[in-house]
């Protein structure tokens, strides 16, 4: 047999079995930009997400700085939201390994000064970060709105979260509370674990263990959002790592007030010797 059919035949069989002839990595890009409002200020916290990729999100920080890495290179269409304005919708022209510079303003969302109150604007903003049409469509999560949180007449996060179903609140012998979730018992041994904690629309790193009674009152929040496991929370609301057990538990989603300082999380109060 000639050594041009026998080149022939070992090719043919690489291609068969599905075995690539030159390996190629696929080229990303990278964006940074800023979030400006009205001349130009800076827009804290707002979120920016790619609109066909939920795990490509990212938050502006103090300054309305942000930056989006590892994206495939052409076309990408991104929503940015912020608390206050209309979300904006942009489409930008990404270059393989290359970092593109963008620059977005936004529009404030147009009020009525006449009957215009505290729990009209609230709405409106809880309609912007899409939890008014999750309450109405996600079957799977318990939602506490503005007037459940009046109603309860809770002080504390334990107390608002208290009668939410799959969450465990103890009482410690310190007088705090510790909040855990019961779901995983068919997957962790010890039958209850930590929920992922989400502020604003972003998750929390640094919540493992903690006591969010240290950091935040019960009226600090406009709404609250439960979802018995991370499998059944919105991606964007879910772990970063799929490996995690935290993927067996329940993700806490906490909306603070408009009025509450934005991109920053409180540090944990100290305990107060004669409380």
């Amino acid at each position: 047999m000639s050594r041009s059919i026998v080149s022939t035949l070992i090719a043919g069989v690489l291609l068969a079995r599905g075995a690539p002839l030159i390996a190629q990595s696929s080229p990303v890009a990278t964006m940074r930009g800023v979030v400006k409002g009205i001349g130009g200020t800076p827009v804290p916290n707002a979120i920016v997400q790619h609109d066909h990729a939920d795990s490509i999100v990212t938050r502006t920080d103090e300054n309305g700085m942000f930056r989006v890495a590892t994206m495939p290179d052409g076309r990408n269409v991104f929503t940015v939201r912020a608390l206050g304005y209309e979300p904006l919708q942009f489409a930008v022209n990404l270059g393989a390994d290359r970092e593109r510079a963008v620059s977005i303003e936004l529009t404030p969302v147009a009020t009525e000064l006449e009957g215009v109150n505290v729990e009209g604007r609230r709405r409106s903003l809880l309609e912007q970060v899409g939890f008014l049409e999750r309450q109405r469509t996600e079957g799977s999560g318990y939602f506490i709105d503005p007037e459940d949180i009046r109603r309860s007449g809770a002080v504390r996060v334990a107390d608002l979260l208290r009668t939410v179903p799959g969450l465990q609140i103890r009482q410690l012998p310190n007088g705090q509370s510790m909040i855990s979730s019961g779901r995983g018992s068919s997957s962790l041994r010890s039958g209850r674990c930590q929920p992922t904690w989400v502020l604003d629309g972003m998750p929390l790193a640094n919540m493992q263990g903690a006591n969010p009674d240290d950091m935040f009152m019960a009226d600090d929040f406009m709404a609250v959002e439960v979802y018995p496991q991370a499998s059944t929370a919105p991606a964007r609301f879910q772990p970063s790592d799929p490996r995690s057990t935290a993927r067996y538990c329940s993700v806490i989603v906490m909306w603070r007030k408009p009025e509450m300082p934005p991109g920053k999380v409180p540090k944990p109060k100290k305990e107060n010797p004669g409380g």
